[in-house]
């Protein structure tokens, strides 16, 4: 019953092997700090006062998507960069491309999985300093999720990610922005980037995990090194040249 109304009821895998993960996010820091997966509430709870410290900084809980697409046996999600240059009328441009970031290690939900970051965390600043990290598997995940859309697109006699997945993304980037609209006082002569968060469940429907203000543009990986260095210039085209 609960499947038939609730869009988000096969995210827990199943109501028979769900694990009831949940992920808790401090508000306002960036980089994977102090991010961390529980099963537990009390745990969770005592996590966050401990970070805190007293401070009354807010946190971000969401639920955690236990029914996940796997790449290499390991948890991804994809950046995508979304230009804003007005915000009356809502002017976007979604940039074409977007790059996989993965966990360090294989995905496991276990119980002790949930206190290893290594596994739950896709964030560079973060998996480079597992003694498991391979760095030629994370430089070539763009080579490995190529490989898997072109395996897909030959199964079903189309690009998947094309045709399903990066159409859905584009609508929730603009109905996220519209949310936000009102509340945006728009100033003259200026735009915005922004670094949205998505992950691929198993029936490959993208789902927005968060919206980044200003993404990061270091060089973490070559991958990132080629995708900054020509996202970069676009932007620059869109917001200077064309004006």
């Amino acid at each position: 019953m609960l499947a038939e109304h609730d869009p988000q009821f096969h995210l827990n895998g199943g109501r028979e092997t769900s694990r009831n993960l949940w992920i808790a996010k401090p508000a306002a820091k960036s980089r994977g700090r102090g991010i961390a997966t529980f099963d537990d509430l009390d745990k969770m709870l005592d996590h966050c006062d401990a970070k805190t410290g007293g401070s009354g900084a807010l946190w971000i809980v969401q639920k955690y998507m236990e029914s996940q697409l796997l790449i290499a046996e390991r948890k991804f999600d994809l950046r995508q960069w979304v230009l804003v240059t007005d915000w009356n009328p809502l002017t976007i441009y979604f940039y074409d491309e977007c790059y996989a970031r993965f966990s360090a290690e294989k995905y496991s939900d276990t119980s002790e999985s949930l206190e290893n970051p290594f596994v739950h965390m896709v964030n560079n600043s973060i998996v480079k300093n597992s003694d498991k990290f391979h760095a030629k598997v994370v430089a070539e995940n763009g080579v490995e999720v190529r490989a898997k859309a072109a395996h897909r697109a030959a199964a079903s006699g189309g690009d998947v990610f094309r045709e399903l997945i990066q159409p859905k993304m584009i609508e929730i980037a603009t109905r996220a922005l519209q949310c936000a609209q009102e509340a945006v006082e728009h100033r003259k002569n200026s735009w915005e980037l922004y670094g949205y968060d998505f992950m691929i469940d198993g029936e490959l429907n993208p789902w927005l995990i968060e919206v980044n203000s200003s993404p990061a543009c270091d060089y973490s990986t070559k991958v990132t090194e080629r995708y900054v260095q020509k996202a970069l210039v676009d932007v620059l085209k869109v917001t200077v040249d064309r004006r």
